[in-house]
């Protein structure tokens, strides 16, 4: 029975153990000792409860019970709230609770607040979607407009870092589509300024002021191929017949003595190699000189011909080619010195003066001479086929008179005349291009020995020759 009471005893102080409220107590047997019971350790649900039993032979027991989930110690109980909140020590952004130097905080990004509990503001840095910004770079940027729009030409708005001088959000007559301002040859073709194309300046199908190129707008495209655009001297093709001359007034860059030429000099070629000049007023004397390049005399010759002109068919060519006085045959000269016929200059409207120049045009094949202002034309073979009224002839000083009215040259695509010191030159639809002075003495040697030979217009002055570079 003692045995059973101090069972009893144990298992009552367990149970109080098990309810964190164990105290100790003392049971009396039946022999008259004491049972002890105590608690000792309570940390959460964890609990220890120690009971000590004498038994019948009067030895003493000890026993621990241990509640699940428990720690011991030795009459100690001990507990710890683990809710207790941490201290940060100061405010925290995103917590909804506008604290410290916080100037708003709706627990992220809001239309009002920045992430970094900012007050939302284009500018400042910081980029909030919710706000309506597609970016912020605190200013103006390539990528990013001042009013935190993604930077791109046409969008309204001129983004100088970008590169935008304007921005219409389109093209208009100021401003280009791609943002930079209107100039014809920025390579950007804008209709609503006028421009029909702009290739960066002229090209074969677009003019430098940004019109298509067309021969006959007014605007000479070299791009195009063109050289002139209409008037004086210039094809339907805009292509230049007749150039004008190259200054207002020449000195000779050329000068050589006639040697013994007899007078009048009348006229001088050049062969390729050599010059040749011819004089007339008779058919007897040395009526034909040859002379170096340098103007040395080489050779003279009394070929028994009373020259009006000595030609060559394409300056620089031979044979040479020469015309007598009041005298419808062509000569050619076979051998240096020596001529004979090579073709006759059929009848013509007007007539062919007596004393006029034959010489060649190149660019047409044909015999030309001056006759009453118009320029005769005959083929090769020496048919007749037309002529060339000069327009204005006759207007100039001394244009009328003789000898100027015989003489003719034929240069650069251009009929040449000569009186009282001044050159004119004409386009093949007898157009006057341009007119220069040659300094030098107007005499009559002059006016009648009117020549192109070696590039160059030649005048004789009763002593020299005189070549004057005017192209």
């Amino acid at each position: 029975m003692k045995t059973e009471a101090a069972g009893l005893t144990l298992i009552a102080g367990l149970l109080l153990g098990a309810c964190g409220d164990f105290a100790p107590a003392e049971a009396e047997t039946d022999e008259g000792s004491t049972s002890t019971g105590d608690a000792s350790t309570s940390s959460g649900e964890a609990s220890t409860g120690t009971a000590s039993v004498t038994t019948d032979d009067g030895s003493t027991t000890s026993t621990t019970q241990t509640g699940e989930d428990s720690s011991s110690s030795s009459g100690t109980a001990t507990s710890t709230d683990t809710d207790t909140d941490t201290d940060t020590g100061g405010p925290v952004c995103g917590d909804g609770v506008v604290e410290g130097d916080e100037a708003c905080d709706d627990r992220g990004e809001s239309a009002r607040c920045n992430v970094d509990c900012t007050i939302s503001e284009c500018g400042d840095g910081v980029h909030n979607e919710a706000a309506g910004e597609s970016c912020d770079d605190g200013a103006e940027s390539e990528s990013c407009n001042a009013d935190c729009t993604a930077a791109a030409c046409g969008d309204g708005q001129i983004n100088e870092a970008a590169g935008e001088t304007c921005d219409d959000g389109a093209q208009t007559q100021t401003c280009d589509d791609d943002c930079t301002a209107v100039e014809c040859g920025d390579g950007v073709t804008n209709e609503d300024a006028g421009e029909t194309c702009d290739d960066a300046g002229p090209s074969k199908t677009c003019d430098a002021d940004c019109s298509a190129a067309e021969c006959g707008d007014g605007t000479i495209n070299a791009a195009a191929g063109e050289e002139c655009e209409g008037g004086p001297g210039c094809t339907d093709a805009c292509l230049i017949s007749c150039p004008a001359f190259a200054a207002e007034m020449f000195d000779p860059q050329v000068t050589f003595a006639l040697g013994d030429l007899a007078p009048a000099a009348v006229s001088i070629a050049w062969d390729g190699t050599d010059y040749w000049a011819v004089s007339g007023g008779s058919a007897a004397g040395t009526r034909a000189v040859q002379y170096a390049e340098d103007g040395t005399v080489q050779a003279s010759f009394e070929p028994g011909v009373d020259f009006r002109s000595i030609f060559a068919q394409g300056d620089g060519t031979s044979p040479l080619r020469a015309r007598a006085f009041d005298d419808d045959d062509v000569l050619v000269m076979d051998m240096p010195g020596v001529f004979s016929f090579d073709a006759t200059l059929a009848p013509s409207d007007p007539a062919l003066a007596q004393a006029a120049a034959v010489v060649w045009d190149d660019e047409a094949d044909v015999f030309i001479a001056l006759s009453q202002g118009a320029v005769l034309q005959w083929g090769a073979d020496g048919t007749f086929v037309g002529g060339v009224a000069l327009s204005g002839y006759g207007t100039g000083a001394g244009e009328l008179d003789f000898p100027s009215t015989r003489s003719l040259a034929f240069g650069q695509g251009c009929y040449l005349t000569y009186a009282e010191g001044v050159l004119s030159s004409w386009d093949p639809q007898g157009q006057r291009v341009d007119t220069t002075t040659l300094e030098a003495a107007s005499t009559f040697e002059s006016e009648v020995s009117l020549s192109f030979a070696n590039g160059m217009v030649f005048l004789a002055d009763g002593t020299s020759w005189r070549g004057f570079d005017v192209f």
